[in-house]
């Protein structure tokens, strides 16, 4: 079963380059995704009383296949994937323009029993979200970064405070992608969109952790920027991701 919802790109929903930011961009995927639960009854409230947890985002990647401005007004639809095994729960989306596709995105979760923190089989799991057959984006789904790669710091340190987190007390999924983009010098956006951006979500910032990153990229030519964050307080890494900049704004 899809789910959809609509959306208009607000004026702050842009960038340097007058394109929607990418944080904005997950946050209507977020969204949609959020009110496809609804719609089957299976949203947060009542999954943390009856499954004890909630869903947690592992990766997400998204091409973004025209670039997305101001007063733009867009249709996300959503659906489950019957690809979904084991303990992953896997989502994608389709973002139009009118009768245009401009973005598309295949997202991994797992249900996190928030007492045992433990995932929950997709198997086990109590309601039929009447999966369908997945898209997969140009962007890969995995991060991963080349070993040869000569990464450095990034600008900057991150606090997560009362703005990032949300109800299970850590930073949201859609504040990663401007977090991750702001460690990034403005001379390497400024002109450019991104096209292209896989996240890996590999352990969770909690409120007053401060996170750095270090980045680089692999060739001058293909357009693509690796990240990785990692929390000051124990140099775990955070997330990783690769950010594919393409001209045509």
């Amino acid at each position: 079963m899809k789910f959809s919802r609509k959306y208009k790109v607000l004026y702050h929903d842009t960038d340097i380059n007058g394109v929607l930011y990418p944080s904005r961009l997950f946050m209507y995927l977020q969204e949609t995704a959020h009110g496809h639960t609804v719609e089957v009854g299976s949203p947060p409230e009542v999954m943390i009383e009856r499954d004890g947890g909630c869903f947690w985002l592992m990766r997400m990647c998204v091409s973004i296949i025209k670039a997305i401005h101001f007063d733009d007004e867009l249709e996300v639809t959503t659906w489950a994937t019957d690809d979904s095994r084991g303990f992953s729960f896997n989502r994608c989306f389709q973002i139009l323009r009118g009768d245009e596709v401009v973005c598309e995105a295949y997202s991994v979760w797992v249900l996190m029993n928030r007492t045992t923190m433990r995932p929950t089989l997709v198997k086990d799991w109590p309601v039929d979200i009447g999966p369908e057959a997945p898209i997969k984006p140009s962007a890969p789904l995995h991060t991963r970064i080349p070993r040869e790669i000569v990464l450095e710091q990034g600008n900057g340190e991150h606090t997560v405070t009362y703005p990032d987190i949300d109800y299970n007390g850590h930073m949201n999924n859609a504040k990663y992608p401007d977090i991750i983009c702001g460690f990034l010098p403005i001379d390497i956006l400024k002109g450019k969109r991104i096209s292209e951006l896989t996240i890996s979500y590999l352990h969770e910032a909690a409120a007053y952790e401060t996170i750095r990153a270090e980045y680089g990229r692999y060739s001058e030519e293909d357009g693509v920027y690796y990240v990785r964050t990692r929390r000051l307080s124990d140099n775990e890494v955070n997330v990783e991701a690769r950010i594919k900049l393409s001209d045509d704004i």
